[in-house]
């Protein structure tokens, strides 16, 4: 949370009926939700450096669009501790927005982030969508390329960091529900269409095995491309040993 006495600040200051938007510097996500619900906007500039303040200034005055994507996971608050994207599944329902535990197991919260991983916005907004596979079955040791559509929605330029994330769906070991396997920055003017790609080859698909060793298994994976972990535009392919 924040330090004692500044979200009753903020409070105070909702009474006003001014516009707040809310600058955090902090080197650690923090529980924000009420600061986000008093707020209009909240700029979370981690520890921006000396040439900080002069950056700030920039993004409030809308001399620069802002792209900037969370690299963690932030909670509706400590009872939710630990949530975060990659976690193993565990036999329990899957909630399809976030592959995280659905919300009925909590009491008094959401199974779901305040933000999730790769989230954030700027001052343009961005739409996915015709996402598709080059192959949709390769054999082990070859690669696949997922394409999609990424268009700027919005009246000003802006660059989203677009995100490429994988789930291999029967392995030896438990893998994880997502995991990201790259992302692109990509500078879209207002109306424009970018088609972005990604290729997945031995080192995206494979994993470490119970010997310690890194292996490439025969079996299916899914793919989703979007703005941040919670995308739901994906495809699935197929990897075999052999083409025959």
């Amino acid at each position: 949370m924040l330090p004692p006495g500044q979200t009753e600040m903020i409070e105070l200051l909702k009474h006003l009926g001014k516009p707040i938007v809310s600058v955090i510097c902090s080197g650690r996500p923090l529980n924000i939700e009420r600061v986000c619900q008093l707020s209009d906007a909240v700029l979370y500039t981690w520890h921006p450096g000396t040439q900080g303040g002069l950056a700030v200034a920039d993004i409030l005055f809308g001399n620069v669009n802002p792209s900037g994507k969370l690299p963690v996971t932030f909670l509706n608050s400590i009872g939710q501790v630990p949530l975060y994207y990659n976690h193993k599944s565990n036999g329990r329902p899957i909630d399809e927005y976030y592959n995280c535990l659905s919300g009925w197991n909590y009491q008094d919260t959401t199974g779901k982030p305040l933000f999730p991983f790769g989230y954030g916005l700027s001052f343009t907004t961005f739409k996915y969508d015709s996402i598709t596979l080059n192959k949709e079955v390769i054999k082990v040791g070859d690669y696949i390329e997922v394409s999609a559509n990424v268009t700027n929605t919005g009246s000003v330029p802006g660059e989203e960091v677009v995100q490429c994330y994988i789930r291999d769906k029967v392995a030896s070991c438990s893998r994880p529900v997502k995991e990201l396997k790259g992302f692109k920055g990509v500078f879209i003017k207002p109306g424009d269409c970018e088609r972005v790609s990604f290729v997945l080859g031995v080192e995206e698909l494979s994993f470490y095995g119970r010997d310690g060793s890194i292996q490439l298994e025969p079996g299916k994976f899914t793919v989703w491309i979007g703005g941040d972990c919670m995308s739901e535009l994906k495809v699935e392919f197929e990897v075999r040993k052999s083409m025959e």
